[in-house]
C-alpha cells in the first residue's frame, strides 16, 4: 500500500473499496447460508435479530430525526409567533408549519454534502433501493439530513469550539 495518500486519495482507494467489499461478503454469505436461517434451522435466532435490525433501525432513526427537527424548527417559529402581533399570528401558523415540514422532508434531496456524493453513499442507497424498493427512502434521507445538521448539534454542544 502505498504511503503518499493524502485523505481523499485514501478514502477513495482504501477505504470506499474496503466498505464496498465488506458489504458484498456480507450478502454473499447470507445467501451461500440461506438455508441455515430458515425457521427452525441453527441460525434461526441470528436471522431473527438481523430481520429487526434491518426493519426497526430504517423505521425509528428517520422518525426519531425527523420529529425532533419538527420540534426544533416549531419552537424556533414559536419564538417568532410571539413576538408577532395577534392579527398576524393566526394568518401565518399553519403556513410556517407547512413550510418547515417541506423544508425538513425535501431540502436534504436537493443540498448534497460531502457524503451524499460518495460513491460508498451511491453504492448502499442503490443496494437499499433494490432490496426495500420505495421503503428505502427513510433511509436516504437519513444519511443526507445528518450531516446537515451534526454540525449544529455539535455548535450547541460545545460552544467553545466555534
Amino acid at each position: 500500500m502505498p504511503l503518499h495518500y493524502n485523505k481523499p486519495q485514501f478514502k477513495a482507494k482504501i477505504i470506499d473499496p474496503y466498505i464496498v467489499r465488506t458489504v458484498k461478503s456480507r450478502f454473499a454469505e447470507l445467501k451461500r447460508g440461506a438455508k441455515q436461517y430458515a425457521n427452525g434451522a441453527s441460525k434461526e435466532l441470528q436471522r431473527k435479530d438481523h430481520v429487526r435490525a434491518v426493519i426497526v433501525l430504517p423505521l425509528t432513526m428517520p422518525l426519531s430525526l425527523f420529529f425532533g427537527l419538527i420540534n426544533g424548527s416549531l419552537l424556533l417559529f414559536t419564538l417568532a409567533t410571539i413576538i408577532m402581533p395577534k392579527q398576524v399570528k393566526k394568518q401565518w401558523r399553519a403556513r410556517i408549519t407547512a413550510i418547515a415540514m417541506v423544508i425538513i422532508v425535501f431540502m436534504p434531496f436537493l443540498s448534497g454534502n460531502k457524503i451524499s456524493r460518495s460513491d460508498t453513499f451511491d453504492f448502499m442507497i442503490t443496494k437499499a433501493k433494490a432490496e426495500m424498493g420505495g421503503l428505502a427512502w427513510p433511509f436516504e434521507w437519513v444519511i443526507r439530513t445528518q450531516p446537515l445538521i451534526y454540525p449544529v448539534g455539535a455548535a450547541i454542544k460545545n460552544p467553545s469550539t466555534r
